[in-house]
């Protein structure tokens, strides 16, 4: 082969390599990274506009964690909470009579911490706001890096 056969070859190889990292950096919105690569590899532009319009993956989130999760998800895969819609609450009471509402009862808080020894700790509080959950965690010596809502 000629140097001017291998000079068309190489820039065949590269224009290909870059199309497939820009169809990658297009999917990554959509979370479809191997798929973009791939499309911008072997059609180029056209690719990119086909992994452009591709629907997204994940389309809803979480309300715990707010993680990407399937529409069809009936559990969250990064917290396990249950993503059908809560059940109503049937209980009632009459603010024009002078009723008083209800007390909410405590809710659970996902606490996640390093310990003093460097070992990830992960515990389940009941308190009624993230500050009590924090500092029940604190307690036992652990830095708190993130609280959530339990299921």
């Amino acid at each position: 082969m000629d140097p001017e056969g291998y000079f068309y070859l190489s820039a065949a190889v590269v224009g290909s390599l870059i199309s497939a990292g820009i169809g990658f950096a297009i999917g990554s919105q959509s979370r479809r990274e191997l798929e973009g690569a791939l499309w911008g590899l072997l059609l180029g532009p056209v690719g990119w506009i086909i992994i452009a319009m591709a629907p997204k993956r994940y389309s809803r989130k979480c309300p715990y964690c707010l993680a990407g999760c399937p529409q069809q998800a009936v559990k969250c895969r990064h917290c396990a909470s249950d993503l059908r819609k809560p059940a109503r609450l049937t209980a009632s009471w009459d603010a024009a009579a002078g009723g008083t509402p209800p007390a909410a009862p405590p809710r659970k808080w996902r606490v996640t911490g390093v310990a003093e020894s460097g070992q990830q700790v992960v515990r389940v509080i009941v308190a009624d706001n993230e500050e009590e959950a924090c500092a029940a965690v604190m307690l036992d010596g652990v830095r708190v890096s993130s609280v959530k809502r339990a299921p």
